[in-house]
């Protein structure tokens, strides 16, 4: 059976995401959905909620879930600077 499949053509690029404490933020992630890259889509809204609970404003959650919400599935990774 022929199937036609579909992906996004043009990916957001990374944008950043404001986190009070990057290293306690990469800590929780890793712990509640494993090592980055990671990618999180509308299954992992309730986790994100929950884990939200335990941040300040900005709210570094709130803003995945947006973004989730507006884009389906997002990839979430640490950028050390490193690249050229």
């Amino acid at each position: 059976m022929t199937e036609i499949r579909y992906e996004q053509a043009n990916p957001v690029p990374g944008r950043v995401l404001k986190v009070p404490s990057p290293d306690l933020f990469i800590h929780y992630m890793h712990r509640s959905f494993g090592r980055f890259p990671i990618e999180l889509n509308k299954n992992h809204i309730e986790r994100l909620i929950g884990l939200g609970a335990t941040f300040s404003e900005p709210n570094p959650c709130r803003e995945l879930i947006n973004a989730i919400e507006q884009l389906g599935s997002i990839r979430v990774w640490a950028d050390y600077g490193e690249h050229s």
